[in-house]
Protein backbone atom coordinates (compact mmCIF):
# COMPACT_ATOMS: atom_id res chain seq x y z
CA UNK A 1 0.00 0.00 0.00
CA UNK A 2 1.42 3.38 -0.94
CA UNK A 3 1.75 6.17 1.59
CA UNK A 4 -1.07 8.08 -0.11
CA UNK A 5 -3.35 5.02 0.00
CA UNK A 6 -2.51 4.47 3.67
CA UNK A 7 -3.35 8.08 4.53
CA UNK A 8 -6.57 8.00 2.46
CA UNK A 9 -7.67 4.83 4.24
CA UNK A 10 -7.08 6.37 7.64
CA UNK A 11 -8.99 9.55 6.81
CA UNK A 12 -11.96 7.39 5.85
CA UNK A 13 -12.07 5.61 9.22
CA UNK A 14 -14.52 6.70 11.93
CA UNK A 15 -12.85 10.02 12.66
CA UNK A 16 -9.64 8.42 13.91
CA UNK A 17 -7.43 11.10 12.36
CA UNK A 18 -9.51 13.92 13.83
CA UNK A 19 -9.43 12.22 17.22
CA UNK A 20 -5.63 12.10 17.30
CA UNK A 21 -5.04 15.41 15.54
CA UNK A 22 -8.19 17.60 15.78
CA UNK A 23 -6.68 20.38 13.65
CA UNK A 24 -6.38 18.09 10.62
CA UNK A 25 -9.62 18.00 8.71
CA UNK A 26 -8.69 16.36 5.44
CA UNK A 27 -6.06 14.34 3.65
CA UNK A 28 -5.31 17.09 1.12
CA UNK A 29 -3.73 19.21 3.84
CA UNK A 30 -1.47 16.29 4.69
CA UNK A 31 -0.44 15.75 1.08
CA UNK A 32 0.72 19.37 0.92
CA UNK A 33 2.83 18.93 4.07
CA UNK A 34 4.28 15.50 3.26
CA UNK A 35 7.47 16.73 1.54
CA UNK A 36 8.36 18.69 4.69
CA UNK A 37 7.95 15.70 7.03
CA UNK A 38 10.48 13.00 7.75
CA UNK A 39 9.58 9.36 7.18
CA UNK A 40 9.76 8.89 10.95
CA UNK A 41 7.21 11.69 11.54
CA UNK A 42 4.86 10.28 8.92
CA UNK A 43 5.14 6.79 10.39
CA UNK A 44 4.52 8.14 13.92
CA UNK A 45 1.41 9.94 12.68
CA UNK A 46 0.07 6.90 10.88
CA UNK A 47 0.78 4.62 13.84
CA UNK A 48 -1.03 7.03 16.19
CA UNK A 49 -4.04 7.14 13.90
CA UNK A 50 -4.10 3.36 13.53
CA UNK A 51 -4.06 3.01 17.32
CA UNK A 52 -6.88 5.57 17.64
CA UNK A 53 -8.85 3.68 14.99
CA UNK A 54 -8.42 0.42 16.93
CA UNK A 55 -9.59 2.21 20.11
CA UNK A 56 -12.66 3.60 18.34
CA UNK A 57 -13.55 0.15 17.00
CA UNK A 58 -13.20 -1.38 20.47
CA UNK A 59 -15.33 1.36 22.05
CA UNK A 60 -17.97 0.82 19.37
CA UNK A 61 -17.98 -2.95 19.92
CA UNK A 62 -18.01 -2.59 23.71
CA UNK A 63 -21.11 -0.38 23.59
CA UNK A 64 -23.04 -2.24 20.90
CA UNK A 65 -25.34 -3.78 23.50
CA UNK A 66 -26.50 -0.26 24.43
CA UNK A 67 -27.53 0.55 20.86
CA UNK A 68 -29.27 -2.81 20.49
CA UNK A 69 -31.20 -2.32 23.74
CA UNK A 70 -32.19 1.23 22.86
CA UNK A 71 -33.66 0.02 19.58
CA UNK A 72 -36.08 -2.33 21.38
CA UNK A 73 -36.84 -0.58 24.67
CA UNK A 74 -40.45 0.57 24.65
CA UNK A 75 -41.06 4.33 24.70
CA UNK A 76 -41.13 5.82 28.19
CA UNK A 77 -44.90 6.41 27.97
CA UNK A 78 -45.43 2.69 27.30
CA UNK A 79 -43.11 1.78 30.17
CA UNK A 80 -45.13 3.97 32.53
CA UNK A 81 -48.31 2.33 31.25
CA UNK A 82 -46.80 -1.09 32.00
CA UNK A 83 -46.01 0.04 35.54
CA UNK A 84 -49.58 1.28 35.97
CA UNK A 85 -51.19 -1.91 34.65
CA UNK A 86 -48.66 -4.59 35.69
CA UNK A 87 -46.84 -2.95 38.55
CA UNK A 88 -43.15 -2.31 38.93
CA UNK A 89 -42.48 -6.06 38.85
CA UNK A 90 -44.14 -6.35 35.42
CA UNK A 91 -42.09 -3.46 34.11
CA UNK A 92 -38.90 -4.91 35.57
CA UNK A 93 -39.61 -8.24 33.89
CA UNK A 94 -40.16 -6.49 30.54
CA UNK A 95 -36.88 -4.56 30.81
CA UNK A 96 -34.98 -7.59 32.14
CA UNK A 97 -36.06 -9.61 29.10
CA UNK A 98 -34.40 -7.00 26.87
CA UNK A 99 -31.29 -6.91 29.05
CA UNK A 100 -31.12 -10.71 28.88
CA UNK A 101 -31.48 -10.58 25.09
CA UNK A 102 -28.58 -8.09 24.79
CA UNK A 103 -26.34 -8.64 27.83
CA UNK A 104 -23.57 -6.29 28.82
CA UNK A 105 -20.23 -7.83 27.81
CA UNK A 106 -18.17 -9.19 30.65
CA UNK A 107 -21.07 -9.39 33.10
Amino acid sequence: MTLKERIDALFDKNGAVQRVFPAISNAAKWYADLPQLSDEMIDMFLTSVELADATLKKEFQDTEYIRLRQAVYPPLQDQLDTIFHSGVEGWQAQIQAIKDLYPKPGV
